[in-house]
């Protein structure tokens, strides 16, 4: 115990002061979030969700919003073969607003969201896009600086019986970052699933909405492996900008990254795009998009990143569907087609998860083949990012490698919905076998029982008809004495 006691006095004596001091913002160093992007997903099933959103906030009775007829303009492009469109929606303002002027669209928004630049993107007919970039105010853009400026102490926790750890400063410090953007990230998402439910609001998409953070810093310009890859952590470690190696820089937009986080099954896609707010876009003009303050024309400007990130949305519900095919064809190995016992209720339960993927994940594939084949359109709807650090003589391309990526995801989508659509069905005439092969056993078994029924009816009934047998003969016997009378009688007669 008293061991314990110096290794952790040590550490408070000798690291935590070090380890706060460099994961803290340098001095005069600014930190902020002035957007995030939010996305969902209408798949064959769910496409009715984006009109029944447009009627509970009244938005189908006016005609001077910018593109009122939305919801009839996605289902003509959902209708024909070689659907493509995008659509600007404009901003959505509070109700109440008095800042924003021109075609708006009012909704009730979550406190500190000062507006949401909104748009719809249709690559191909089965699937449509809500792009949703809420715009934060100065109370949430600063609010990562709160949890970076906070000084921790390295404390202990057991773990069974016998065995401790250390938890520093660095885990504690992250963590408490991590915690206040997935507040930043529920405000925004918790909106779009209230409003406009889709795929990644369902069960399907394990109600995880994708988004994408953008993160500005005012004085820090190096995100290369000098700045990331040092031996005591920082504070971009803080914000997860962790390794030059996942760090992807655009080809287009000047002095603009991109990293993309590591995605577990119906675990929320995320993404951060970043940079130093006076480099980015450092080689444009950006005159047109108003009298605002850098950061606001920057942030305005990479909203027509809107379809790069839709992209990646793509690939996620791509990687969605195979892992729930393989969850669906595991699901019916694993089912006990005994003739002993079976369970009908969790065939039924994966014949209606099949169907389900069949309604969505089949014409996806098949849509997303053909998008992907035509690699001039496919790039022309990206910003494409090249990796920061390099990779020996291969060139990766994020969404050039991705389109590749979704090639092979639709291939195996449709080859293991054929696969496991053969095995449903040789499960269900199985078990249909098994089901008539027990009705019939039953039925025999049903047959024996009445025959036996029957034998024991007709002996009660014998056994009760006794007394009743008993009168008839008595009855007979004086109608016969009677008779025999009567003949007596006549012969005498004669």
């Amino acid at each position: 115990m008293n061991q314990d006691r110096e290794s952790i006095d040590r550490y408070h004596e000798e690291r935590d002061q070090k380890i706060n001091s460099c994961t803290s913002l340098p001095p005069e160093e600014k930190v902020r979030v002035p957007s995030i992007w939010v996305f969902e997903a209408y798949t064959p099933s769910l496409i009715g969700n984006l009109q029944a959103g447009v009627d509970r906030l009244g938005w189908d009775d006016s005609e001077a919003l910018l593109n009122p007829d939305f919801p009839d303009a996605i289902s003509d492009m959902r209708s024909t073969r070689w659907a493509g469109g995008w659509l600007n929606l404009g901003y959505i303002v509070p109700i109440d607003d008095r800042q924003y002027r021109g075609r708006l669209r009012h909704a009730p928004l979550p406190p500190g969201i000062r507006a949401i630049q909104a748009s719809v993107w249709q690559p191909f007919p089965s699937t449509t896009l809500l792009c949703c970039q809420f715009m934060l105010d100065d109370s949430l853009a600063n609010s990562l600086e709160q949890p970076l400026a906070e000084s921790f102490e390295t404390y202990k926790e057991p773990i069974g019986k016998n065995t401790i750890r250390f938890v520093g400063v660095e885990h504690q410090k992250q963590n408490a970052v991590d915690v206040m953007r997935e507040y930043l990230y529920s405000l925004c998402s918790d909106w779009v699933t209230e409003y406009f439910p889709g795929y990644f609001s369902s069960e399907m998409g394990g109600h995880a909405l994708p988004a994408c953070e953008l993160l500005f810093f005012s004085k820090q310009v190096d995100f290369t492996d000098s700045a990331l890859d040092g031996l005591e952590p920082s504070f971009l470690q803080m914000l997860n900008l962790h390794a030059a190696r996942d760090t992807w820089a655009s080809k287009e937009l000047a002095n603009l990254y991109l990293q993309l986080a590591e995605r577990r099954s119906h675990t929320p896609g995320r993404a951060i795009l970043f940079g130093n707010v006076d480099q980015v876009l450092n080689d444009q003009s950006l005159d047109m998009y108003g009298n605002d303050t850098r950061e606001q024309k920057v942030v305005h400007r990479l909203h027509d990143l809107d379809r790069t990130l839709s992209t990646w949305v793509l690939s996620l519900i791509a990687q969605d569907f195979v892992a729930e095919m393989g969850k669906t064809r595991d699901a019916y190995g694993s089912l006990n087609i005994s003739t002993n016992s079976f369970n009908t209720e969790k065939l039924r339960e994966l014949d209606r998860r099949l169907l389900e993927f069949q309604k969505n994940a089949i014409p996806f594939a098949h849509d997303i083949t053909d998008y992907c084949e035509r690699t001039g359109w496919f790039m022309h709807n990206v910003s494409e990012f090249e990796p920061t650090r390099k990779w020996g003589d291969y060139e990766p391309k994020l969404f050039g490698d991705m389109r590749q990526g979704l090639t092979s995801s639709a291939t195996h989508i449709k080859a293991a919905e054929k696969q496991i659509r053969a095995i449903a069905l040789q499960t269900g005439n199985i078990i249909s076998t098994i089901t008539n092969e027990k009705l019939a056993s039953t039925n025999l078994r049903l047959q024996n029982s009445m025959g036996c029924m029957t034998v024991v009816m007709l002996f009660l009934t014998a056994i009760m008809a006794l007394p009743f047998l008993k009168d008839i003969g008595n009855w007979l016997s004086r109608v016969l004495f009677w008779a025999v009378g009567i003949a007596d009688k006549i012969n005498h007669t004669i």
